[in-house]
């Protein structure tokens, strides 16, 4: 089930206003039970249809965001 972004109101000048999507960037974390973690926020967000925009993350982080980069599901990283 996707979601429609929320999206905000940028008004550049009096009595105009223009929308813009919201961009979504996630960072991961290094450690392995920071990885475990990682996981299931990630199929939580999934699971809300929210999916980031931009993905960064060392050691661990970098191989889970890796995957959610990939398109690959949160089920399979376990």
């Amino acid at each position: 089930m996707k979601r429609n972004r929320p999206s905000r109101q940028i008004s550049p000048m009096a009595g105009e206003t223009e929308t813009k999507p919201l961009c979504l960037g996630l960072v991961l974390g290094g450690g392995s039970v920071r990885g475990a973690a990682h996981i299931g926020v990630i199929s939580v967000l999934e699971r809300e249809g929210i999916r980031p925009n931009v993905v960064a993350g060392t050691s661990v982080g970098a191989l889970v965001g890796a995957g959610v980069a990939a398109g690959v599901p949160s089920s399979e990283d376990v």
